[in-house]
């Protein structure tokens, strides 16, 4: 036995082979140790209770993570994932009838008389279908056409097998909730439906509850009332989560019980649909829709209602119609789904993060336990979700499995670190004995390391030197100019001639080499310089200087010479100068996957290509690890001449590699610039054939340098100086445009619009800076001083009389993300504004964009009295769903549908629909870019309530609006 003893306290025991364990085939090398903090695998005893600390820590966190759903973004992200993947056909016994565009082109503007559906009922009754579905609502009675009503009531109760909807609604009177329910001549021949849909916090509909209604869950869902008027035999009512709330509450609470997860057959479009004119224009028995259940819904533009579903990945929408079919298929077929309950879900989690860290022990690879548990839990999904119908939340416990791998490799390579700081010692032991001396620099260049020679040829001890950058002690000359380079600036890979600081020696005598220490990112973390006094270096070879070893090509220091002696005869001669810089991609996976010899190999075969494809009187050069320089000649050059030498460069470069039996692909971009277009000496010539490269967005070819591109680039970034700036110099400014009540032409309200007069001249779009203010931190600051302004002004106001009752506020969606309604609440208290005087305005995209982050801030900021409203509607997720779960009170139609409501008939049919969904909804409506006369006139008709636009005003500055209140106060508007 032999004893060997350590810096740490610990004394080993190593055995000889022969006192090791036979394993089967040989003896293994086993180590024992005696030590008393180790456990025969010399982990120490105390990581080992640390390890077991830090996984029960990590399980318990798990495990409450899980149970409060603290994890639920990323939760409803892999159940969206799972939902995509489970997608199959459509049940062929259900089938969609749709109120469609060539529907509306046929029978006009809607919505229809009711004799319509009725001859639909009836031709679908007598198609034999098994249950009809009508998700249309007839709240209100046909004043045009009272036999319309009675035609329908007759016809549905003839069929016997027809499901109207019912859903909660706010009452116009008091403002509390109401049941919206059809006609009662209509009803009472139907059974009724709650076409209630819950969305998640992001927006999205997943689950929907069976059971619903006002004060008590009565209502069965719509598709599931259309089941149960016949059930098909053995049909059971699938299981559902109980809500904890389904007593009977107040007449003013809408109740949901039995909450089930809706397996998405697909997206939308999955499911055929015939229109209304084929139903009516067609025999009902060629309809095939015998023994079928028909759903009747609206999908027209700008009518039908829509909603973001899993299955449509977010991008589009479903429509309502063909979600109640998805329904309808999974309560027919017995695939709804449900969600694991909260304490279950805690258990599981608890036990898939408690089993890898017990297995870890008893198996000896902890590595492995972990990585075999994490899949465990995607299968345990995986499997409860497709068999048993139960999702189970996996974040808590990925999240967990993966951090406790990571503690894993972090609690057990110190033995790795150790045998690193041994082979460390073993490098700095070999490196005593160069002659050439080494010097080690961190990635600022200060010293880290110096071996003997280094100290001899510094003329001074690492002791001294450390910490210290290497620019104190050397500086680097250029060959062509001898002028002073600083160390860290030169070519790496090339030789330079260099000094001492201070050394006053007029010739330089010592050569410097430089390479960079850079990760698999290509991120640089330090620097190797090697130093050889005069002899060592010319023994070495000039030629070194300036000529790669590898590819045999000019060296960048011999290129840039080249370049500016071709540079001086064209400016002489008056011609033209063309530099196409190469960069290629891909280098550091193959030296990882193949090896430097490899590498190399590759660089030779490139640089061969490189010379075969250009002429002689060319220059091709190496320029960095891997990037080539190709220099024309100036006799024969123009823009014809570059573009053809770089496609032929860009054919043979891109051509495959074989090196060692192996294919090899490389990506190449090409940057071209000219002499004297481009730039006007050899270092802008070369920066710009560089940018050409840099400005290629990833995709590789032949880019030519742009002088635009350039200063479109610059202009932009002159523009976010010149924000940062802007309100210390006062150079933002407001405007205030009127919003006019369009019945009594009188002033109710206004709007703020924000200005920059840059530099104090020209006024900048709010289009083009507001991104720019967003993108660098700058709208929290802007947004904050408009608010102060805002109730600043109307304060003044009202101190001179002058009363207005609303201002209406833009707000970012980046401002959501703070605290937006405590800096607002701030602000008016300071001023004394009422908040009741402020509304924020937010577009569609906004509130879509973050819609946890806009709900809350926007339900705080309408406690505290104020109002909301929804910019631009009709150019987004324009959708009676997002209405009813927003807290908003009033909406403004985009000025594009506004400008061409007099010219195209589809816009007065799409702002129609938007007012009378708006007076449902008890939500007043705000036209702007009110332009012409005929377009207020035409609104007014349309029952619109308020209105703004050049037509009534321009946006004013806050002294001519003063006026304007003043001229205005209590009369009509002047139009």
């Amino acid at each position: 036995m032999v004893s060997r003893g350590r810096s740490d306290g610990c004394r080993r025991w190593w055995f000889p082979p022969r006192s090791g364990i036979w394993d089967g085939s040989s003896w293994s090398r086993r180590r024992s140790c005696c030590c008393c903090r180790c456990n025969g695998d010399h982990t120490p005893i105390e990581a080992k209770r640390t390890d077991r600390l830090l996984t029960l820590l990590l399980a318990a966190a798990a495990v409450a993570a899980s149970y409060f759903g603290i994890l639920q973004p990323l939760d409803r992200a892999i159940y969206d994932l799972a939902i995509r993947g489970m997608q199959r056909a459509p049940d062929p016994t259900v089938a969609i009838v749709v109120v469609d565009d060539d529907a509306l082109a046929v029978f006009g503007r809607w919505p229809w008389p009711r004799r319509i559906h009725a001859e639909l009922v009836r031709k679908l009754t007598a198609a034999g279908a098994r249950g009809i579905g009508m998700d249309i609502l007839f709240a209100e009675a046909d004043e045009g056409d009272p036999d319309g009503d009675r035609m329908l009531a007759r016809a549905i109760q003839e069929s016997g097998r027809v499901v109207l909807p019912v859903f909660p609604a706010p009452d116009g009177n008091s403002g509390r909730l109401r049941e919206s329910l059809p006609l009662l001549p209509l009803r009472s021949g139907a059974s009724l439906g709650h076409v209630d849909v819950e969305l998640d916090p992001d927006g999205m509909v997943r689950g929907l509850y069976l059971l619903a209604g006002l004060g008590r869950p009565r209502w069965p869902a719509f598709s599931l009332a259309l089941l149960q008027q016949d059930p098909p035999p053995g049909w059971h009512l699938p299981a559902a989560q109980r809500n904890p709330e389904r007593e009977p509450a107040g007449t003013g609470v809408w109740v949901r019980d039995r909450r089930v997860l809706i397996p998405y057959t697909g997206p939308q479009g999955h499911y055929p649909l015939l229109s209304y004119v084929d139903v009516l224009d067609r025999p009902a028995g060629s309809l095939g829709l015998q023994d079928k259940w028909v759903l009747v819904g609206v999908v027209a533009t700008g009518i039908g209602d829509s909603l973001p579903v899993p299955a449509t990945g977010g991008h589009r929408l479903m429509s309502g119609i063909e979600f109640n079919a998805n329904v309808l298929d999974a309560l027919l077929n017995d695939r709804m789904m449900r969600p694991l309950g909260p304490l279950w879900s805690a258990l599981l989690t608890g036990l898939l993060v408690l089993s890898p860290a017990v297995a870890a022990r008893r198996w000896h690879h902890g590595a492995l336990a972990w990585s075999l548990f994490l899949l465990l839990t995607l299968a345990i999904d995986v499997t409860l979700l497709a068999g048993a119908g139960l999702w189970y939340p996996p974040a808590s416990a990925l999240l967990a499995t993966t951090l406790g791998l990571l503690l894993w490799h972090w609690l057990h390579t110190g033995g790795r670190l150790r045998r690193v700081e041994l082979e460390s010692e073993v490098v700095r032991a070999s490196l005593t004995d160069l002659d050439s001396g080494l010097i080690s620099t961190d990635a600022a260049g200060c010293v880290e390391y110096l071996n003997p020679a280094a100290e001899r040829l510094l003329g001074r001890p690492l002791v001294q030197l450390r910490g210290r950058p290497v620019t104190e002690m050397l500086v680097c000359e250029a060959l062509s100019t001898g002028a002073p380079l600083p160390v860290e600036t030169k070519p790496e890979g090339e030789q330079v001639r260099c000094r001492l600081v201070g050394s006053g020696v007029a010739d330089p005598c010592l050569w410097l080499t430089m390479r960079a220490i850079r990760d698999k990112t290509g991120r640089v973390h330090g620097r190797i310089l090697t130093l050889r006094d005069r002899a060592t270096g010319e023994q070495g070879g000039g030629g070194a200087v300036q000529i790669d070893p590898v590819t045999g090509l000019p060296g960048r220091s011999l290129m840039m010479i080249q370049l500016k002696q071709v540079l001086s005869r064209a400016a002489r001669s008056g011609g033209e100068v063309a530099l196409l810089y190469i960069r290629l991609d891909r280098f550091r996976r193959i030296s990882a996957g193949m090896g430097f010899q490899a590498l190399e190999r590759l660089l030779e075969e490139v640089a061969f290509r490189l010379r075969n494809t250009v002429r002689e009187s060319d220059v091709v050069a190496r320029n960095g690890s891997d990037e080539f320089t190709v220099l024309l000649d100036a006799a024969d050059t123009s823009a014809q001449a570059a573009t053809r030498v770089g496609r032929k460069l860009l054919e043979e470069l891109t051509r495959p590699y074989f090196i060692d039996g192996q294919r090899v692909q490389l990506l190449v971009y090409i940057g071209v610039c000219a002499y004297p277009h481009d730039g006007r000496d050899a270092e802008e010539l070369l920066q710009n054939a560089c940018s050409a490269v840099n400005h290629t967005s990833g995709r590789s070819g032949l880019h030519f340098f742009s002088r635009s591109r350039q200063r479109r680039t610059e202009q932009q970034q002159r523009l976010e100086s010149d924000l940062a700036g802007a309100l210390e110099r006062g150079e933002l400014e407001l405007r205030f445009q009127p919003q006019i009540d369009i019945a009594s032409s009188r002033m109710v309200a206004a709007e703020v619009l924000l200005r920059w007069r840059r530099n104090g001249r020209d006024l900048v779009s709010p289009m083009e800076f507001i991104p720019i203010a967003e993108e660098c931190g700058l709208i929290q600051d802007i947004g904050l001083w408009v608010f102060e302004q805002a109730c600043r002004h109307l304060t003044t106001w009202e101190g001179k009389g002058l009363w207005l009752p609303r201002l209406a506020i833009n707000v970012s969606p980046v401002q959501l993300e703070g605290e937006l309604t405590q800096m607002l609440a701030q602000v008016m208290e300071r001023h004394g504004v009422d908040p009741s005087r402020l509304e924020l305005e937010l577009t569609e995209g906004a509130i879509i964009q973050a819609m946890e982050s806009a709900v809350r801030a926007l339900s705080a900021f309408q406690k505290l009295g104020g109002s909301v409203a929804v910019d631009d509607f009709g150019t987004g997720y324009s959708t009676f769903s997002y209405l009813r779960q927003l807290p908003i009170d009033r909406i403004k139609i985009d000025k594009s549908f506004i400008h061409d409501m007099t010219l195209e008939q589809d816009d007065d049919i799409i702002i129609l629909s938007i007012i009378s969904m708006a007076k449902g909804l008890d939500l007043e409506v705000v036209a702007e870019g009110v332009e012409r006369s005929e377009q207020l006139a035409l609104l007014r008709a349309h029952g619109c309530h308020l209105a703004q636009g050049y037509l009534l005003s321009p946006p004013l500055p806050p002294e001519r609006f003063s006026t304007l209140l003043q001229k205005g106060s209590g009369r009509p508007f002047p139009v």
